[in-house]
């Protein structure tokens, strides 16, 4: 089963240029820490300084983790970028999705949060 954790917060549209230096360190300082499926960070085309990571995960406990630890505001992973967070670090938002089957596209079985 796979899971896909989704963070996303607003920037500061003038740092757009260290917010995505920050991103490819953040993606690296994930990666030494956990095994990762894929990471994806982007800007939203309608949205200009909305930012949204997407990073994949094969374990219910690895998404949690990822996601703990991307909206800690203490001790979490990221923390290069509060500057440019508009609101703050506070206002970073995640969710965790669950992938459908490729094969069948029925939702995978629930895991209890």
């Amino acid at each position: 089963m796979m899971y896909i954790v989704f963070v996303e917060y607003a920037v500061d549209n003038q740092a757009m240029d260290e917010v995505t230096q920050a991103l490819s360190m953040l993606c690296e300082e994930i990666k030494d820490q956990m095994p990762i499926v894929s990471y994806h960070g982007g800007e939203s085309c309608d949205q200009p300084g909305l930012i949204v990571e997407m990073i994949q995960v094969p374990s219910w406990e690895q998404a949690n983790h990822v996601k703990r630890m991307r909206t800690a505001l203490e001790h979490g992973w990221g923390h290069a970028m509060d500057p440019w967070i508009k609101g703050g670090r506070g206002k970073v938002r995640s969710w965790i999705f669950r992938l459908f089957d490729d094969r069948s596209l029925s939702a995978s079985p629930r895991q209890d949060i």
